[in-house]
């Protein structure tokens, strides 16, 4: 038999496991319209709330609606964070608020608040919100139908309820008592809202009035967890307008980089080009879906490239790596990637990113085209290379030592392909063939110029 002596060598203090770490709860607020500044910072707070394995996220919502394209992808967000989700309907939660509240499992509402009116009205400039033509409205609220259905549906809410809250045509009838009339929007108080209905009795939608987040916290058993409320940077609408424009960011970064290597030297061009390139990738940072790894993979493909066109012209692999980087680079800076997600996304995503991609290559191939042929006839061509170019004083001295060099036999010391380098007396140049392959130690002559390159051929 074991007795109380026999024990008194053994450690009762515990078996020496570590505490488990405290729940997490992240609040993430929704105080203003449902526009497209919100979905960064939505996005911003779920991402940071998977990446710490929170175990709740809560809607702190107080807003009068908005877009619903803005909408939808709100509700899309919310439903990749796998942990529990609530809404605190702190004050109302009207049209897209309502929609957006019924995306999470739980609603809960302050004393003397209200949810609903939920129906798509037509936004004027300048002007109040109108009602929609009929045609216009009937195929806007199945719409809508459809997508609150789903979510409905997923976190087990009474879809007429919902319904209801969108179409006026519709009359809500629970327990032979009519909630709501046709003709009439539904919108629910508080104390409507969590009243019973049903057999078994079942609330209308919400699950409990409370006075504070802090009391919501304690219903669901998450008072102990430790708690991280989402702020709003200020920055989200900045990186709204910085999105807007990125296809044009990203022709003014391939124009920027073009004609810097068209010039000698460093200035203004490269400058700008760097700056639109960095705005670019600072969007997309803001937004929420590039990282900063994103970034130094882009700058990686400039170096590669630069090795290619200045130090190892000629060898193309480098060139070829540092081009692909970059344009890899530049997609994923808009891809919207979330924690636990396979590191290569899937091909929607990547639909919006590669279209602005698209339209900014063929947007910098035709700027670049038009530069090349109008720039040079510019004073402004002048200005660039005299401001820019070390050890050229002036677009005339320029011109007259390149006329100079015309008719000079030279070797090249690497393959043109058609770009290279290649040795004239004690001179190494930039050189470029007419389109043929020219091995190295071939003699070549000096025919031409192209910007600051010297146009060859065959020598003999």
């Amino acid at each position: 038999m074991l007795t109380l002596s026999s024990l008194s060598g053994i450690d009762l203090r515990g078996s020496g496991t570590a505490n488990p770490s405290p729940r997490k709860v992240y609040v993430l607020p929704i105080r203003d319209d449902v526009m497209p500044p919100l979905v960064y910072l939505v996005r911003r707070g779920v991402k940071e709330a998977m990446e710490a394995k929170a175990d709740l996220l809560v809607l702190d919502m107080d807003t009068n609606g908005g877009r619903v394209d803005v909408t939808e992808e709100i509700i899309e967000i919310l439903n990749k964070f796998k942990g529990q989700t609530a809404t605190f309907v702190n004050k109302k939660a009207f049209s897209a608020g309502a929609f957006i509240s019924i995306a999470t499992q739980k609603i809960f509402m302050a004393p003397q608040s209200v949810i609903g009116a939920a129906a798509p009205v037509m936004l004027v400039p300048g002007g109040p919100p109108q009602d929609m033509p009929e045609t216009m409205q009937a195929k806007m609220n199945s719409a809508l139908r459809a997508l609150v259905r789903t979510s409905a549906e997923k976190n087990n809410y009474n879809i007429d309820v919902v319904e209801a809250m969108i179409d006026k045509s519709k009359e809500l009838k629970i327990d032979n008592k009519v909630l709501n009339e046709k003709g009439q929007i539904l919108t629910l108080t508080n104390t409507e809202a969590e009243r019973d209905y049903g057999r078994p009795p079942k609330p209308l939608l919400s699950s409990g009035t409370v006075e504070s987040i802090e009391e919501l916290l304690k219903s669901l058993e998450f008072d102990n967890a430790a708690r991280v409320d989402i702020r709003p940077t200020g920055v989200e609408r900045l990186g709204m307008w910085i999105n807007m424009i990125s296809p044009l960011l990203l022709i003014v970064g391939i124009a920027g980089l073009y004609i810097e290597f068209k010039t000698p030297g460093f200035g203004l061009p490269g400058i700008i080009g760097i700056m639109a390139f960095a705005l670019y990738f600072f969007g997309g940072y803001i937004a929420g879906l590039s990282g900063l790894e994103w970034i130094a993979v882009f700058l990686l493909g400039v170096a590669l490239v630069a090795l290619e066109l200045f130090v190892f012209p000629g060898t193309v692999a480098l060139g070829l790596a540092g081009a692909v980087m970059m344009l890899v680079a530049l997609v994923m800076a808009m891809v919207d990637v979330y924690p636990g997600m396979p590191p290569i996304p899937r091909v929607q995503n990547l639909e919006l990113p590669l279209r602005d991609l698209s339209i900014a290559l063929v947007g910098g191939a035709v700027a670049v085209l038009v530069l090349s042929r109008w720039l040079p006839r510019t004073p402004i061509y002048g200005k660039l290379v005299s401001q820019t170019a070390s050890g050229v004083s002036t677009v005339a001295e320029r011109e007259q030592k390149q006329e100079s060099r015309i008719g000079q036999v030279g070797v090249a010391v690497s393959p043109l392909r058609p770009g290279g380098k290649a040795q004239f007396g004690d001179e190494v140049l930039d050189v470029i063939s007419q389109g043929e392959m020219i091995e190295r130690g071939r003699s070549v002559k000096i025919v031409g110029h192209s910007g600051t390159e010297a146009v060859v051929e065959p020598a003999g």
